[in-house]
């Protein structure tokens, strides 16, 4: 997983970039796909928080989790970035490597 770069949207990070296959794999068919709702909002699926966000947390967490989760804009991971400001002040993100 990387930062954007500037001209890059956040969709763009999981499929592309060294290392990445273009060859669908089952992972891939196992990603959820962003759309937005009536209202133009996304939210993660209850089924994405079991499988993806909180895999080590209770079932009653992860209703929970679901249930309080806050909607996005499509534009916030659609619209490419302009300058990343990591490119100018210190800044950090974490990587986990841990997937069960």
């Amino acid at each position: 997983m990387r930062a954007p770069a500037q001209a890059h949207a956040a969709t763009e990070l999981a499929s592309s970039g060294p290392g990445l296959s273009s060859t669908p794999t089952a992972h891939d068919a196992a990603t959820p796909q962003p759309a937005p709702d009536a209202e133009g909002w996304i939210w993660l699926p209850e089924n994405v928080f079991r499988t993806a966000f909180a895999q080590h947390s209770t079932p009653t967490q992860q209703r929970a989790l679901a249930a309080a989760q806050r909607p996005i804009a499509p534009a916030c991971i659609a619209v490419p970035v302009g300058r990343p400001l990591w490119h100018d002040v210190p800044a950090w993100y974490l990587v986990a490597e841990t997937t069960a």
